[in-house]
């Protein structure tokens, strides 16, 4: 299928899939047949909280394993001026 955008009246919604969806532990199993619609001119940054860095422990720590893996995490908060523009569609 060679869908790139639905348009409906007066708005434009451009279809991205986003992985993200797929990940049990972040969302619950609903979210694998849903279509999340939003309207991004609509959603501003307002803060981002604590960025932190670090690297896991790996063989030279006397950990046994060859790899060593690199993390980041921080908060954000995020603001939506007309929660009314955003909805989700269930697909059955």
């Amino acid at each position: 299928m060679n869908l790139k955008e639905v348009n409906l009246g007066s708005s434009r919604i451009v279809l991205v899939p986003f992985k993200r969806f797929e990940d049990a532990a972040s969302f619950p199993g609903s979210f694998a047949d849903r279509i999340v619609i939003l309207d991004m001119k609509n959603i501003k940054r307002t803060q981002l909280w604590g960025e932190r860095s670090g690297d896991t422990l790996k063989l030279e720590d006397g950990i046994p394993k060859r790899y060593g893996d690199v993390w980041v995490d921080c908060n954000m908060g995020l603001k939506i001026h007309n929660p009314l523009a955003c909805a989700w569609v269930d697909v059955q």
